[in-house]
């Protein structure tokens, strides 16, 4: 499925959160699923964004809407959800 977002809207594959910190501790089960808030952007709705595609993103959590598409899973969110652009 080819995913296009609307003009205002960005779509992002979310980073996994680990199972495990790098000093070895384990995280509590489940928890290493949950959305980061972290993410690469793979299409953007609007050509005039300052957010472009393959960006690093951080991102609200709430408010943007998960899509499953086999086993990718993606968030679509508003411009104003980004909250930072990730430099390395």
């Amino acid at each position: 499925m080819k995913i296009e977002p609307l003009s205002g809207y960005i779509l992002i594959e979310p980073a996994v959160g680990k199972d495990k910190t790098d000093s070895g501790i384990i995280i509590v089960p489940g928890k290493e699923q949950e959305n980061t808030g972290r993410g690469i952007v793979i299409a953007v709705g609007d050509a005039k964004s300052v957010v472009k595609k393959g960006a690093s993103v951080l991102f609200t959590k709430y408010g943007t809407a998960e899509i499953v598409d086999g086993d990718k899973e993606y968030v679509i969110a508003r411009l104003e959800d980004i909250l930072a652009i990730i430099k390395n």
